[in-house]
């Protein structure tokens, strides 16, 4: 084993040890490693926490000293320090994705990546509280009911809906089972299960009824109604339902038993006693009178004795029924979270509401919405308790009060959550860009390289004379600490913060006042030292809605009522519209996607309205398309860059974007769509960068292939050669004529010769 210190230099070879011990457990994919040293050992100094140990396998991260008198206990993890130090401060959304994007999105900038994936099952995970990238791990293999393999020195992570095989091992008593024990129960038998996902989603439109049965081991009727607000998709909903039925309608059985690896500790039982962790064995016990196939879950090897190995074996690693007892809190939980998200948005530390966003409950005689919310200890008091009523008849709305000292924010895109818009000016399109930094979210990131100004501007438009608070979140790269500094120009007035004042891992927020005259106004960030990087979001310039006349409303229940008659039926209302300043939403029929649309664009979102979220954005250039959070390139209109009166249609990818394809699926039931006609611009599978590759024949229809030439074929010149006519008795020649063949870069273009 080789010795590494916390700065992953190698500081020595381990040997000497004994009583190593690797444990694996196919739960979690996690390892752990444990092995004793002599107390008086030439490298006992060098065996430290933190301190890393390395196999020929994986790489282990010390966790647990125990000392003796004569031996030293040493206790280690796999080492996914990055997983685990990459955190989600404000929780984690993946929205009907599979399980492979959803984790390349949360491994992001870590260094790991997902390998082989065998797993195609699209799938929701939301989780609201602060997450790691390892959290989002096992949440994933829980969700997709899946199982994975570390390998922690390629920082590599394989997905399988299942590890392991059937090859037929036996563990039986007098051979190589030691000891066993089970466990039998149907406390949680059901035959009948009523799923019910989000909105009330239930199989009943696609199976014609709202239950599915399973009668494998009884025909009683037990039904059991489950609810899970994270399902919007109906095929998943059925999918997995089925899945719990399936282990719900048979008795709870968990054998526990211990097993010597006799494949390892002699050649004769290699090939028919030989196992792995996730691995389908027949277990025979004359003593609980059982011949059942059974998994193996955990396994401690020794490697220097391995016939001191041993394992564990149960029917999984869980059944259905147990994981939903820990589950259905959670789910009730997380249900009652995704709904009060609906009605009201919490704000800490903030003077002002950024948005109220109303529920709305529909029904066939009545929609009602209902807005109780009182805003407390903030820059102003708030209390607003509104009710809005509509009927088959009418629409009433009835606000009971609204304090004149709310207020209004001017900035328009201050978290830049669709990043550097229309609304931003950015002097320097090198060095300042939209970006996400783990621990902080998505930023605007300034960078000043030289003596020349680096900043975003905004322009605020025309305000009346009042006073003003301006406010933003800032932070810095970590090793900038002591030099990075904002500069802010707002409202025609400058403020600078101090060295020191800003950190790396999380965000200083800076705000004041500024009394101003009516005019028009602007907002300048600035980076103000050289060379250090800032981080800004949340940027904020707030006034007193009584001063912004643009905030006024009015709404005439003839005109409401009219237009909702014209374009809603009474019996399918099913729209979710929230409307603020800057901006309206809207999802449609209770889907799960929202349409924005704001001051500039109409934009697409699958799910809720953050960066990773976005699909598509209309605007004036044309369809911008994104996904996982990233751009990918727009379909839209351009002019040459010598000559704007060139104008055409384009298909312009971004410098990141991997490929542009042209494909089609193949079969009816084909889960992927084949490349016919791609260009790539990094290797993709067998691909080439920079290269189109065709993915069927070509046919030009007898139309000319210009300026051609072919790999390793650049041959251009005419070739004069003698064409044997006819050939006398002796072998010579008595007849011939002059031939000649024209090439082209490789190309036979042209040619003369005789017929005869």
């Amino acid at each position: 084993m080789q010795i590494f210190n916390d700065k992953k230099k190698r500081i020595g070879t381990l040997s000497g040890f004994k009583s190593r011990e690797i444990t694996t457990t196919l739960d979690s994919g996690d390892k752990e490693l444990s092995f004793s040293y002599p107390a008086a050992g030439a490298l006992v100094d060098l065996l430290k926490e933190e301190y890393y140990i390395r196999t020929k396998t994986d790489e282990f991260v010390i966790k647990a000293v125990e000392k003796g008198e004569q031996f030293n206990k040493y206790t280690a993890v796999l080492n996914v320090e990055e997983l685990e130090g990459t955190p989600f401060p404000y929780g984690f959304e993946s929205n009907e994705q599979t399980i492979k994007a959803c984790l390349e999105f949360a491994f992001e900038g870590t260094g790991w990546h997902v390998g082989t994936c065998t797993v195609k099952k699209k799938r929701t995970i939301d989780e609201q509280e602060s997450v790691t990238a390892w959290d989002v791990l096992q949440k994933c293999l829980t969700t997709y009911r899946c199982e994975c393999i570390i390998h922690s020195l390629t920082k590599t992570i394989d997905i399988y809906d299942r590890i392991g095989s059937d090859k037929g091992c036996y563990f039986m008593e007098g051979l190589n089972l030691r000891k066993i024990s089970l466990k039998s129960d149907t406390y949680d038998f059901y035959t009948r299960i009523y799923p019910i996902g989000k909105d009330g989603i239930t199989p009943e439109w696609l199976t014609g009824k709202d239950y599915i049965d399973n009668f494998q081991y009884s025909s009683k009727i037990k039904a059991y109604v489950w609810k899970d607000e994270r399902y919007t998709n109906t095929t998943s909903l059925i999918e997995d339902a089925t899945a719990k039925i399936e282990e719900m309608s048979r008795p709870y059985k968990a054998y526990t038993a211990e097993v010597v690896d006799l494949a390892k500790a002699s050649e004769e039982y290699k090939d028919i006693l030989s196992y792995g962790i996730g691995d389908t064995v027949t277990l025979v016990s004359k003593k609980t009178r059982t011949r059942e196939k059974q998994r193996i879950v955990k396994i401690t090897e020794y490697p220097e004795s391995p016939e001191k190995n041993t394992v564990e074996i149960s029917n999984a690693r869980k059944t259905f029924a147990e994981i939903q007892k820990e589950e259905t809190a959670a789910a009730t939980e997380e249900a009652v979270s995704i709904s009060n998200r609906a009605t009201k948005k919490v704000l800490e530390n903030y003077s002002t509401t950024e948005e109220i966003e109303t529920k709305i409950t529909a029904s066939k005689e009545a929609v009602e919405a209902g807005v109780a919310y009182t805003l407390k200890n903030y820059y102003t008091s708030v209390q607003m308790d509104s009710l809005i009523k509509v009927t088959k008849e009418e629409i009433s709305q009835e606000v009971k009060h609204v304090e004149e000292n709310s207020m209004h924010n001017y900035v328009v895109n201050g978290d830049f959550s669709n990043g550097l818009d229309d609304n931003w000016y950015n002097s320097n399109e090198t060095n300042n860009a939209v970006m996400d930094v783990s621990g902080l979210g998505t930023v605007a990131k300034i960078l000043k390289t030289s003596s020349s100004s680096s900043y975003i501007r905004q322009n605020l438009g025309k305000i009346p004379a009042g006073t003003y608070r301006v406010r933003y979140k800032a932070a810095t790269a970590a090793g900038y600490e002591s030099t990075a500094r904002v500069q802010v120009e707002a409202l025609g007035s400058y403020s600078t913060t101090s060295s020191g004042m800003l950190k790396s891992k999380e965000f200083t927020t800076i705000e004041r006042e500024i009394t101003v005259s009516e005019g028009t106004k602007y907002i300048y960030i600035y980076a103000y030292a050289q060379n250090a990087p800032v981080y800004i979001t949340d940027i904020e310039v707030l006034g007193l809605y009584s001063l912004y006349a643009d905030a006024k409303i009015q709404v005439t229940a003839e005109e409401i009522t009219s237009e909702v008659n014209k374009k809603v039926n009474s019996d399918d209302f099913g729209t979710l519209i929230t409307q603020n300043a800057y901006n309206v939403r809207i999802a449609f029929n209770k889907g799960s996607s929202y349409m924005q649309f704001d001051s500039t664009a109409i934009t697409m979102y699958t799910g809720t309205i953050t960066g990773n979220q976005k699909r598509t954005r209309f605007d004036y250039n044309g369809t911008h398309f994104y996904r996982d959070g990233y751009y990918v390139g727009k379909i839209g209109t351009n002019t040459m860059k010598d000559n704007d009166s060139q104008r055409g249609l384009v298909f312009d990818i971004e410098y990141n974007t991997a490929y542009m394809s042209w494909s089609n699926k193949e079969s009816q039931n084909a889960d992927v769509y084949t490349m016919k006609w791609s260009y790539c611009t990094q290797q993709c599978g067998n691909y080439e960068a920079n290269m189109l590759h065709a993915g069927a024949d070509i046919n030009m229809h007898f139309f000319t292939l210009r300026n051609v030439s072919f790999e390793d074929g650049s041959i251009s010149g005419t070739l004069t050669f003698k064409q044997p006519l006819e050939v006398g008795s002796d072998g010579k020649l008595t007849k011939w004529s002059t031939a000649t063949l024209e090439f082209k870069r490789g190309i036979l273009v042209s040619g003369t010769w005789s017929d005869g």
